[in-house]
């Protein structure tokens, strides 16, 4: 059931989790499944461009650093990564951009599925290496 106040109904409730099982591939699997959230810190300025270019780097670092994170918490190779991209900084200007970008950062950097619409999560599979940006 998600949350946000309101009670769902027996079909909303069947349909989403119909639409998580087959984002997981399945649910007979021995292999663990990691819920991982990148949240962002909120002691910066709004609408100061230096506070929001640092912030966005950080960003990408944690997500970076999600496998090696998750691997140290002892996580193997096939195990699930699911995820939600964290809300865009208060400040940005295009706030639907920014959604679009951290959805397309967690495909990118940790092999992610596209976000569903229903489930509003992302789900990667451990590999032996993710290929990191470095930038």
């Amino acid at each position: 059931m998600e949350s946000g106040g309101r009670i769902r109904s027996t079909s909303e409730r069947s349909q989403y989790l119909k639409r998580l099982k087959r984002q997981m591939g399945g649910t007979r699997t021995r292999r663990g499944v990691h819920a991982v959230d990148v949240l962002p810190r909120g002691d910066f300025m709004k609408n100061d461009p230096k506070q929001l270019i640092t912030r966005g780097k950080e960003y990408h670092k944690a997500v970076s650093d999600i496998p090696n994170e998750v691997k140290g918490f002892g996580a193997k190779r096939g195990d699930k990564i699911v995820g939600t991209a964290s809300e865009v900084m208060p400040g940005s200007k295009n706030i639907e951009r920014g959604k679009q970008n951290r959805r397309s950062l967690y495909r990118r950097v940790l092999g992610a599925t596209k976000q569903d619409p229903i489930t509003r999560k992302q789900v990667a599979t451990i590999k032996d290496e993710f290929e990191n940006l470095d930038e």
